[in-house]
C-alpha cells in the first residue's frame, strides 16, 4: 500500500579517506523507518548498509549494501530507484503503525 505522505532525508559528508552519508525514509505516523547509511558505525557490514529502525525493537535490522558508482549523485539515484521494492518488500508488521 502506497503511503499519502513521506519524508525523505538526504545528508553527505566528504571525508579524505572516505564520505559519510545517510538517506533516510520514513512515513509520518508509523513506527519505523529505513534508508542507507555509510559511517563508520557498523564496518562488519562494510562501509555500508541498509536499516530498518522500530520503535519496539531494540537493535535495528541492517544488511550490507555495495554501490558500484561512489558518486553522491549516483548513490542517491540508486537508492531512489530501490527504495519503492525495499519498502514493499518491509513485512507488514513492520509497516503498518501498531
Amino acid at each position: 500500500m502506497a503511503a499519502d505522505e513521506a519524508t525523505l532525508e538526504f545528508e553527505w559528508r566528504p571525508h579524505a579517506e572516505r564520505d559519510e552519508f545517510r538517506i533516510q525514509y520514513n512515513e509520518p505516523g508509523t513506527a519505523w523507518s529505513c534508508g542507507w547509511h555509510q559511517d563508520e558505525t557498523h564496518e562488519k557490514l562494510d562501509p555500508s548498509h541498509f536499516q530498518v529502525d522500530h520503535e519496539t525493537w531494540e537493535t535495528p535490522h541492517r544488511d550490507s549494501a555495495s554501490f558500484s558508482d561512489p558518486n553522491p549523485m549516483a548513490i542517491l539515484e540508486t537508492c531512489l530507484n530501490e527504495l519503492r521494492d525495499r519498502v514493499s518488500e518491509l513485512p507488514e508488521s513492520v509497516r503498518s503503525s501498531p
